[in-house]
């Protein structure tokens, strides 16, 4: 199987994990729902901010050894890296730049998607620390990306 095939199966595979929601209910009654479309309303750049503060958070959430607290920002991230990737193919970036954008996109997704996965099955995914350089790395060129946007 090409590497590229497989990458895909994977990211289809991943997909459901993070955008399905936990059976625990919500926390408070001011929570917001990131199922609702308010995230589709967000600009490319409310949208990246975001997805870099709740990659923020779920990495300190596992370094601190509580990432079962992180669990609902996996299922907030995903949503949000859905929309991004929508932003980004409507941007008026320059092709190379939304091509480097979207691979960073990818990457928080399958990682993302397989730290996820194990949460919910001990024997599928991978734990935080062995995408956490892979995550940190796709985080810097969202990061360089929202630098630029106005």
């Amino acid at each position: 199987m090409s590497m590229k095939f497989s990458s895909i199966v994977t990211a289809f595979a991943l997909l459901p994990f993070l955008l399905s929601g936990c059976e625990r209910p919500a926390t408070s009654s001011n929570e917001s729902d990131s199922h609702t479309p308010a995230a589709a309303k967000l600009s490319l750049k409310e949208t990246l901010e975001k997805v870099t503060g709740l990659a923020t958070k779920i990495g300190e959430g596992f370094a601190d050894g509580e990432g079962e607290k992180a669990h609902d920002s996996l299922h907030e991230i995903g949503h949000l890296l859905e929309s991004a990737e929508k932003l980004v193919t409507d941007s008026t970036l320059a092709v190379d730049a939304k091509k480097k954008l979207a691979a960073a996109l990818k990457e928080l997704l399958d990682g993302f998607g397989e730290v996820d996965a194990r949460m919910h099955d001990k024997n599928d995914g991978v734990e935080y620390s062995e995408v956490k350089e892979k995550i940190e790395s796709a985080l810097k060129v969202v990061t360089e990306t929202v630098s630029t946007l106005k």
